[in-house]
């Protein structure tokens, strides 16, 4: 009997997903937009809507006011942090990565030149600028692609999972940088991707929660985040180091047991301070579950905590 190569290597026909259903949003200047949400929630696709990678079957892109589809330039006004560091070419340097790039946005010569300096010292990366792409820190790889980003002086910049590859300390800093940066570019508004909590606590005006394609929750971080009181919040971490143990435990009302490779974290009545710093020593840590026993939580935060990495 002959087979075909559809039946010998398993080939299936995937079935039609819809990433995003319904998504409604208007983002005013000056704000930090945080969306939220597990793997597969929709929000990476949303940002390639957004600059214009992927197109959406239906709906509209407005930018400065401007529709999209009949003014394909307007997507020169976004700039996207990608979070895949294969972007660049890593035997070059930095600074000969952002030509390149500079030349598909039309600038060439000295306009480059200049502009390519004054993107580095944005980022801080004046004094790499010669060096090759592979010496580069993870965290100056993100530095860079921001860079990269903002060769075209876009006023929205979008981040793809800003706290990817990177320990809890070297990802606080780079929130930071980029709310210092959105700050103090006047007009510049930033949306950013990811699913630790903590990045919207650090740096957003404002949080959307995806969840299967849909907008679940739009508001202020702190409407969203917050734990009811009255409610045990627990925590279970997967291959807590011991010396970071005394770390956890001193934050106000932390219990710790462990239990094999598993350690229980829990909080009585916990309040936003509470939840922020009990977060900021769990954070680059593997979280495999959250309980909640009385009070209330929002559903939506729950679900952002047990996600992993990006959709």
């Amino acid at each position: 009997m002959r087979r075909s190569v559809r039946e010998i290597a398993g080939f299936r026909r995937r079935r039609a997903v819809d990433a995003l259903r319904g998504v409604d949003l208007d983002v005013d200047a000056a704000e930090i937009i945080c969306l939220l949400g597990r793997n597969g929630a929709g929000k990476t696709t949303l940002l390639k809507i957004i600059s214009g990678i992927v197109a959406p079957d239906s709906g509209s892109i407005r930018i400065s006011g401007r529709d999209a589809r009949a003014n394909p330039g307007v997507f020169s006004s976004v700039g996207l942090v990608a979070g895949d560091e294969r972007g660049f070419y890593w035997r070059l340097s930095g600074y000969e990565n952002l030509r390149f790039f500079a030349y598909l946005w039309g600038l060439s010569g000295e306009a480059a030149r200049l502009r390519i300096d004054e993107v580095l010292n944005v980022v801080d990366l004046a004094d790499r600028g010669r060096d090759e792409v592979r010496t580069y820190s993870s965290g100056m790889k993100q530095r860079l692609a921001i860079a990269r980003a903002l060769l075209s002086d876009p006023p929205v910049l979008l981040v793809d999972e800003l706290a990817r590859s990177l320990d809890y300390p070297s990802a606080l800093d780079l929130a930071r940088f980029i709310k210092e940066l959105v700050v103090s570019l006047p007009g510049r508004t930033a949306i950013i991707a990811t699913h630790q909590v903590w990045v919207a606590r650090e740096i957003a005006t404002r949080v959307v929660v995806l969840d299967d394609g849909e907008v679940v929750a739009d508001g202020a971080p702190e409407a969203l985040l917050n734990a009811a009181a009255g409610a045990r919040f627990t925590v279970y971490v997967e291959s807590l180091p011991e010396v970071v143990a005394p770390a956890v435990a001193a934050v106000p009302g932390a219990n710790l047991e462990r239990d094999g490779a598993v350690t229980r974290v829990s909080f009585p009545t916990p309040t936003s301070a509470v939840l922020g710093a009990a977060f900021g020593a769990l954070a680059k840590f593997n979280i495999v579950d959250v309980m909640v026993e009385g009070g209330e939580i929002s559903e939506a935060f729950l679900d952002l905590l047990r996600g992993s990495d990006d959709a």
